[in-house]
C-alpha cells in the first residue's frame, strides 16, 4: 500500500530540501590559492583570545565584524584544520604500501643498472666501443649524486 505524501511535504518544493543541505565546498584554482593570506600558526588560538578580549571592550566597533562572528570564524577554521589533518593522516596510511612498493621497485631497477654499469666497465677493457653504445647509461650515472650511485647506503655529510 502506497503512502500519500503529507501536506507539509506536498507543499514543499524539492529544491527547498536541497537549500538546507551543506553548501558546496569551494574549489580554488592555483592562482586563487596563491592570493589567499597565509596566516601564522596558531591564528585560531589568537582569534579566540582576541574575541574574548573584544567582548570585554565595549567601545570597539568594526563594520561587518563582531566578537561573536570572530569566534564563529575560529570554529570554522578549527573544524577545517581538523578535517584536513585527519584526511592527510588517512592518505599517508593509504599511500604507505604504494610508496614502499615503488621504493622497492626503484631499488631493484637501480641495482640492476649499477650491475650493468659494472659489467660494461669489465667488458670495455676488451671492447672499448661498448662504452659508446651504453653512453646514455654511463653519462647518467656520472652525473648522478654519489649517494644515488652507491650501494644504497646513504653517504655521511662532511662535517
Amino acid at each position: 500500500m502506497k503512502r500519500k505524501p503529507s501536506a507539509a511535504s506536498a507543499t514543499k518544493p524539492k529544491s527547498a530540501s536541497v537549500a538546507h543541505s551543506k553548501p558546496a565546498r569551494p574549489s580554488l584554482s592555483a592562482d586563487e590559492r596563491n592570493r589567499l593570506l597565509k596566516p601564522r600558526t596558531g591564528a585560531d588560538d589568537l582569534g579566540d583570545e582576541i574575541a574574548i578580549t573584544w567582548k570585554a571592550e565595549r567601545g570597539l566597533r568594526v563594520d561587518g565584524l563582531s566578537a561573536n562572528k570572530l569566534q564563529r570564524y575560529v570554529r570554522v577554521s578549527r573544524k577545517c584544520n581538523t578535517k584536513e589533518a585527519a584526511l592527510a593522516d588517512a592518505q599517508a596510511r593509504k599511500m604507505a604500501p604504494i610508496r614502499d612498493a615503488r621504493m622497492l621497485a626503484d631499488d631493484t631497477l637501480w641495482r640492476a643498472l649499477l650491475d650493468l654499469r659494472a659489467a660494461i666497465a669489465l667488458r670495455a677493457r676488451r671492447d672499448p666501443a661498448i662504452e659508446e653504445r651504453f653512453a646514455a647509461l654511463l653519462d647518467a650515472l656520472k652525473s648522478a649524486a654519489p649517494a644515488d650511485v652507491g650501494s644504497g647506503t646513504p653517504t655521511k655529510p662532511a662535517t
